[in-house]
């Protein structure tokens, strides 16, 4: 029959050991290098978990003229993931800027099933509004669909006069 004492040594033995695990992995990880996918070289600066990590970019120098430092995980860190620049909103890459399609598509013309209309206002690709020669007005309408729509008409026009 086994000793109650000796159960908890063993238990108390596998504990120290993953805690001594979780310190190497710190201390290799700590001070590791990798190009990111922006061409920026990261160094790790801290460890604490695999989830929270802080990176410096020693090439990159911030406002204050310090190395620019980033708080990230251990996962985009290898898959090189992490920039010095800021993300700018609605972006998935850093720094790419957002194309404004408003401008290109307010005051088009367009051939609609129900005549002449005219893009009025652009809030995204799946939202503008359509007037109609006549005056009446069209909310909310896919603006792909609405082009897709233009063109065929206009296709069947010219082979209609061929």
């Amino acid at each position: 029959m086994k000793n109650n004492s000796d159960t908890t040594n063993n238990s108390s033995t596998s504990k120290s050991k993953e805690g001594s695990d979780s310190n190497k992995i710190r201390k290799d990880r700590k001070g590791r290098r990798r190009k990111m996918k922006c061409g920026k070289l990261a160094t790790i600066k801290e460890y604490k978990n695999s989830q929270e990590i802080i990176v410096v970019f020693k090439d990159c120098l911030g406002s204050d003229g310090k190395a620019i430092e980033k708080k990230s995980t251990y996962a985009n860190f290898v898959k090189g993931k992490i920039s010095p620049e800021p993300i700018v909103e609605g972006s998935l890459r850093p720094g790419k800027k957002i194309k404004n399609y408003k401008g290109d598509y307010v005051g088009k013309e367009v051939e609609t099933h129900k005549g002449h209309a005219t893009i009025i206002e652009y809030r995204n690709g799946r939202d503008i509004d359509l007037e109609l020669d006549d005056g009446t007005i069209i909310e909310h309408v896919r603006c792909h669909d609405v082009i897709k729509q233009s063109n065929r008409i206009k296709k069947r026009r010219e082979q209609s006069e061929t």
